[in-house]
């Protein structure tokens, strides 16, 4: 009967039950140092599955049928996208078990899959609704509204990580901004380009007593921005300018394409998004049969020749 390891007192694996098993996985997550939100998601859909297995179920006795069950019952109440993520993360917790203490039998996730919802690609917000946005800030915070709208452009941050910004994470000559906590604990630096720069030194020379320790972009009582928070700046802005309804991501987008247009460097792009691969930013770009068209106009071999 093999020991796992690191427990005090030792567990026989051969007897360890789902609920202490997923316990160590939230424990080992947690110590990785994996960000609040996704240690929520890990644990609500793993001591789900404890909850329909059962607590004291041998984990090394859960056959893939088991699980099969339990993605059934998931789509009654799930859309594709749901049950897709929950599965994602039950796999997550099996492969590190199965990994963390050498278990030798098959792991029943591995026979175990579900569909997967198709993802439309879609490119963001349009360049010129970005320019009625911006003609529509007239009002109280026009400086700060602003100076956001062409920051999420320009650094095509996600929501949480352009709300974590502060005053020092920016050198306010280069425009250079480092995200330092971006999705996966990643660091990476990303840019404010001269005109979203020459707004934000605008909105910034307004706020009284600035530190470096303060958020770079701030409430009326001067308190870090929140992605529920910034949802609300924009969609305000969008009231006021009449345009289709956009959501924060839908900058992101349309930064990365924009990109894309521009440098036709999709590996460059992908890093700069923070992607964890190129797959993930070619869904994004939306990228059509005219674009691949215009890229040979653009880097034609025959019309570089001296003929």
């Amino acid at each position: 009967m093999t020991v796992l390891r690191s427990i005090v007192p030792p567990i026989y694996i051969d007897t360890i039950t789902i609920s202490t098993a997923v316990e160590l996985f939230l424990q080992a997550k947690e110590d990785e140092g994996r960000r609040s939100g996704t240690l929520v998601s890990y644990r609500r859909t793993t001591r789900d599955l404890v909850k329909h297995i059962g607590e004291d179920f041998p984990l090394l006795s859960i056959e893939p049928q088991l699980l099969r069950s339990y993605f059934g019952e998931l789509r009654k109440s799930h859309n594709v996208g749901g049950v897709a993520h929950i599965h994602r993360n039950i796999k997550a917790f099996f492969k590190w078990f199965w990994l963390e203490y050498d278990v030798m039998i098959r792991n029943p996730i591995d026979k175990v899959k579900v569909e997967q919802p198709q993802i439309k690609p879609r490119r963001g917000i349009p360049l010129e609704s970005i320019e009625r946005l911006l003609r529509a800030c007239t009002t109280e915070n026009r400086l700060r509204d602003r100076a956001i709208i062409l920051g999420l452009l320009d650094t095509c941050a996600r929501a949480s990580e352009f709300c974590a910004l502060n005053v020092e994470d920016i050198d306010l000559n280069t425009g250079i901004a480092t995200i330092q906590e971006g999705k996966g604990g990643k660091l990476r630096r990303v840019r404010f380009g001269s005109k979203s720069l020459r707004a934000l030194r605008k909105y910034l020379k307004t706020r009284q007593n600035l530190h470096y320790s303060d958020p770079l972009f701030a409430t009326d009582e001067g308190d870090q921005l929140v992605s529920r928070t910034l949802h609300r700046i924009i969609q305000r802005r969008i009231q006021a300018a009449k345009i289709k309804q956009w959501g924060l991501h839908d900058f992101r987008r349309r930064g990365l394409y924009e990109m894309w247009v521009k440098t036709r460097d999709i590996k460059g792009v992908s890093l700069y998004a923070g992607h964890s691969n190129v797959t993930v930013t070619q869904r994004y770009l939306a990228i059509n049969d005219e674009d691949i068209l215009s890229m040979h106009r653009i880097g034609s071999p025959v019309e570089q020749l001296r003929i």
